[in-house]
């Protein structure tokens, strides 16, 4: 008898956890244990150990899982590993803790020639430097959040940008749109500045974005 009501018991919480998951989470998203209570919670922990085994989710690393997306011809389709490390290092859910350094940033937008396929971050999600697959990850020296993601990305842009060597007028447009498109205030550039080498304001003054930070 005692069998028979925890076998009812876990199908109960079996379909009570699949259902929250199908309703918060796409299929193929990655679900990360620790943005869920539910999944960390005691009391759900061999309910999703049934789950993973009957193939319901899969677990793509540890405490990391995913509903299944499935292709006729392919079976399972799994995400990339640099959508895993974006997801893990940079931004989830609408959510940030991340961001690029100048190389890469300038890299993506094509004002540099990518020599290789490493890419290099700040976050929040490391205390020590740490190399994984083709990225390296760097601790940020504040936290970064929501709020000011975009502010600090744009101070790692201007301390190190005269390091590089590319066109300039291409580059003065590009940090003037990000200046725009971040919303960009001088009180918060100023208030995360000191975490930056002096060479943030001489990169104001030398493109001309006074009058572009308000």
């Amino acid at each position: 008898l005692f069998t028979f009501y925890r076998f009812i018991y876990i199908i109960f919480v079996n379909m009570d956890l699949l259902s929250y998951l199908k309703k918060n989470y796409q299929k193929g998203e990655l679900i990360f244990q620790k943005d869920i209570n539910v999944l960390s919670s005691d009391n759900v922990r061999q309910q999703r150990k049934s789950l993973s085994d009957e193939r319901k989710i899969i677990r793509y690393q540890r405490g990391v899982y995913l509903l299944p997306r499935k292709d006729k011809d392919y079976g399972i389709i799994l995400p990339s590993r640099e959508t895993y490390l974006y997801s893990s290092y940079l931004s989830r859910r609408g959510h940030h803790f991340g961001y690029y350094d100048a190389k890469t940033q300038l890299i993506q937008a094509g004002l540099l020639k990518q020599e290789n396929n490493s890419i290099v971050c700040f976050s929040n999600e490391t205390s020590i430097k740490k190399e994984t697959d083709s990225w390296l990850i760097l601790p940020s020296k504040v936290e970064i959040t929501d709020w000011n993601y975009k502010v600090l990305s744009l101070l790692e842009l201007l301390s190190k940008i005269e390091d590089f060597n590319t066109d300039r007028s291409k580059t003065q447009a590009f940090l003037k749109e990000r200046i725009r498109s971040g919303n960009i205030q001088r009180i918060d550039r100023d208030f995360y500045a000191s975490n930056f080498s002096l060479q943030v304001y001489k990169s104001i003054f030398d493109y001309s974005l006074a009058t572009y930070i308000h």
